[in-house]
């Protein structure tokens, strides 16, 4: 009797996923966006916010005492942008810090591709893992992102809220609130997005970007594989990003 009512509830949780997940296909095709709460757990997060941290304070350690002083090892300016992370990309920011292609969330990256593939209803490849604190005053102006990107997410890992505007496919303008774990999967490639300036005191996003498998060009970003620092753009790349359509940004 116990058995037969688990099979009952193990049939039922399985037709409660297959409908969750044909909600958020269809509205993702649609509207080119769609809104996934708690994709990453409360634990999940809280690991990031303060992993992100650790990167940060690292990162200026490297700038300060390493950087010019070992001129043949990794703590060359450009290595230690890759590998510890990029410090202060606005003048006078100092706290502003992104982090692209790290190991550890580039396998969350992969960890969840399944789940974007079912979402997006197409096969993929892991493009790239983005981390970025954004401190007060940071303002992302309306832009759509690199035309390989076509199902990305953004997660909101902590900080202050701040709200994010998008163009759905019918041209409507749309603000979206997400807390922390939350997802945002939306095709940045076609879809405009943005946030005004920030007023809290910083706000640690996440971004998955995937690209389908017929641009197996840009697979891994044209890394030899995952949780390798990003390469620098060549004339080929950027050929063939016109050839696709090419957005101005990596990240949102």
């Amino acid at each position: 009797m116990i058995k037969e009512l688990n099979l009952i509830d193990e049939k039922f949780n399985r037709a409660q996923q297959k409908e969750k997940f044909l909600y958020l296909k269809n509205t993702f095709l649609k509207n080119g966006y769609v809104v996934y709460e708690n994709l990453l757990s409360e634990e999940e997060v809280s690991l990031l916010f303060e992993y992100t941290k650790l990167k940060r304070k690292a990162s200026k350690w490297i700038n300060k005492y390493c950087v010019g002083n070992y001129p043949d090892s990794f703590t060359k300016p450009i290595f230690s942008e890759l590998y510890f992370g990029l410090l202060g990309e606005v003048p006078f920011k100092k706290e502003t810090f992104s982090l692209s292609g790290d190991a550890f969330t580039d396998t969350i990256l992969n960890k969840y591709k399944n789940f974007f593939k079912e979402v997006s209803g197409e096969e993929l490849y892991s493009v790239v893992s983005f981390l970025r604190f954004y401190v007060e005053g940071d303002e992302l102006s309306n832009h759509t992102d690199r035309g390989e990107l076509a199902v990305s997410g953004t997660i909101h890992i902590g900080g202050s809220q701040w709200e994010l505007g998008i163009k759905d496919l019918f041209g409507n303008n749309k603000n979206i609130n997400l807390r922390p774990g939350d997802c945002l999967i939306y095709q940045g490639h076609n879809c405009q997005h943005w946030r005004k300036p920030l007023e809290g005191k910083e706000c640690l996003q996440l971004f998955l970007h995937y690209t389908p498998t017929k641009n197996e060009y840009f697979k891994y970003d044209r890394r030899e594989g995952l949780g390798l620092p990003p390469i620098v753009l060549s004339e080929k790349d950027l050929e063939l990003q016109k050839e696709i359509g090419l957005g101005g940004y990596l990240e949102e």
